[in-house]
């Protein structure tokens, strides 16, 4: 019995963590602001991209990938954008999200993944989560504290 208490927690935890890993389009609309009205300042229309992203149109995630290299990619507004790429990488999956940032300038490539670098939580971006996309660039070392 005592086994089964142990047990039963993690195995709940693993079915909401299961269910919680990739965003719905609501969630990542959701934390959109900021980089949505940063963007309005150089005239790209990130919900249209985004959008178009979210419904796994290449040149959505084309478009998104551009604009990580802009001078609207500043503030609050970047770290929205760097959460999107993270959220977008999940919905697309390694394989798509690789295939379509492959086909960027090696400036938008290293841009594009530096962006996730700095999402990614502690520990940090681990080689073998999405190993396609992590290798298409450098990765800068980011210390971030553990939560």
């Amino acid at each position: 019995m005592k086994r089964l208490s142990i047990i039963a927690p993690l195995f709940i935890c693993f079915l909401a963590c299961a269910a919680d890993s990739v965003p719905s389009p609501a969630e990542i609309r959701a934390h959109s602001g900021d980089a949505i009205g940063t963007a309005k300042l150089t005239h790209f229309d990130y919900r249209r991209h985004l959008d178009r992203a979210i419904s796994k149109q290449s040149d959505g995630l084309h478009e998104l990938f551009a604009f990580t290299t802009t001078e609207g990619f500043v503030g609050a507004g970047a770290e929205d954008h760097c959460a999107i790429l993270h959220d977008l990488l999940q919905v697309w999956g390694d394989r798509r999200f690789a295939a379509v940032l492959r086909g960027e300038s090696p400036r938008t490539r290293k841009a594009v993944v530096a962006a996730l670098d700095y999402s990614w939580r502690y520990p940090g971006w681990q080689p073998a989560e999405f190993p396609q996309t992590y290798q298409l660039a450098a990765h800068k070392k980011i210390v971030v504290s553990p939560p």
